[in-house]
């Protein structure tokens, strides 16, 4: 990103490589921060290669403080921390997953909804007529645009 910075500057010059000039777009977007968290919520929380290591997790200040003196005073064994550790990721795991799982992210509805964006018609016809009607038939499904269910 320092160099993105150098760039707009003009101390450096512009590779004119697609990765650079997809960050430098990106580092000028307000919204990159909520486009991060749609794609986080496609990540498989439950797949342990995207887990942090259990040394990593953070139990929280006052758990650690509490772990830091047991270990010290050897009230606890290192195999007690380490399955602490595990019991932490694991309740954390799931958690994540139940958060990603109620996610409106989830829903078609809220994932169709964006073919209303002015810039993606402009840009993506096609796929925004499709999502427009996956839009429909979820709305009309669930007789949210006033029409009459099926029989």
């Amino acid at each position: 990103m320092k160099y993105i910075g150098a760039e707009g500057e003009k101390k450096v010059s512009h590779p004119h490589k697609l990765s650079c000039d997809v960050l430098a777009k990106a580092s000028k977007d307000q919204l990159i921060k909520a486009k991060m968290q749609f794609f986080l919520a496609k990540i498989d929380v439950m797949n342990k290669e995207v887990h942090a290591h259990h040394s990593k997790v953070d139990a929280g200040f006052a758990a650690e403080a509490i772990l830091t003196v047991l270990s010290q005073q050897e009230k606890i064994s290192p195999r007690q921390l380490l399955e602490f550790r595990m019991e932490c990721l694991k309740g954390l795991t799931a958690m994540n997953k139940k958060i990603l799982d109620k996610s409106p992210l989830k829903y078609s509805l809220v994932l169709n909804i964006s073919c209303l964006d002015p810039r993606k018609m402009s840009k993506k016809l096609e796929i925004c007529v499709s999502q427009m009607k996956k839009l429909t038939h979820n709305l009309n499904a669930k007789t949210l645009a006033g029409g009459l269910v099926a029989v």
